[in-house]
């Protein structure tokens, strides 16, 4: 599993001049502290006057790739999203797009985390309508058969998605958007 969201900031007057001097910070606080602790990693570079520095790796991102300068505040922002949500938040933004992403979109659209898009597509079905495995006695075993295909319809025809959880390294099965709105 994913470590708490942090980033590697590099000074770059020490990169361009063949050593390395950095930090690995906290990603998961305010914008500004951020920028103290890259500013208080430039005072204490080897190189004299740095002042420019680079995002050069990340962890608990779950995959997300960050820009070398990306804004404090846009990486605030996400590594707090990413705490708050986890590895679901990060499906939610392959899904949608990272400049659609929003804290209340994920809320609006967000499902859960299902073992299948069967299992979604169940839940979904016996909440709405009862369990009709109770409801059509001898009719019940085919009632399996017919909510797994209404199942594959709600996913096949639009409306929603399923993100494979394994590939943000949960082993949960899938994290289901509603994706109507």
């Amino acid at each position: 599993m994913e470590t708490e969201p942090r980033i590697y900031v590099a000074c770059l007057a020490s990169y361009n001049a063949g050593t390395l001097h950095g930090k690995w910070i906290n990603a998961n606080q305010d914008a500004d502290d951020i920028a103290a602790e890259v500013a208080a990693m430039l005072a204490e570079s080897p190189e004299p006057g740095a002042e420019e520095w680079a995002i050069h790796d990340s962890e608990g991102f779950y995959g997300l790739k960050l820009g070398e300068s990306d804004s404090w505040e846009a990486v605030a922002t996400l590594a707090a999203l990413l705490a708050e949500h986890g590895p679901a938040y990060a499906a939610y933004i392959d899904c949608v797009g990272a400049d659609h992403a929003t804290s209340e979109g994920f809320e609006d659209t967000y499902r859960g985390n299902y073992d299948s898009e069967e299992g979604f597509g169940w839940e979904f079905y016996t909440d709405c309508n009862g369990d009709p495995t109770e409801k059509h006695g001898e009719l019940a075993p085919y009632m399996h058969h017919a909510v797994n295909a209404w199942s594959e319809d709600l996913f096949r025809n639009g409306g929603y998605d399923a993100i494979r959880a394994s590939e943000y390294g949960d082993d949960t099965g899938v994290y289901v958007f509603d994706t109507n709105g």
